[in-house]
């Protein structure tokens, strides 16, 4: 791994749930994304 993650819709809701592998997966990233749409 290059120590950045994208995380898509499912991604953010686990992570807000308490995934507590994600989160320490996430924790030794150099950059973190959230995909998703702009409002307009």
């Amino acid at each position: 791994m290059n120590g950045k993650f994208l995380l898509d819709t499912n991604a953010v809701v686990a992570l807000l749930n308490g995934n507590i592998l994600l989160s320490q997966t996430l924790q030794t990233a150099t950059w973190v994304g959230i995909s998703g749409r702009l409002f307009t």
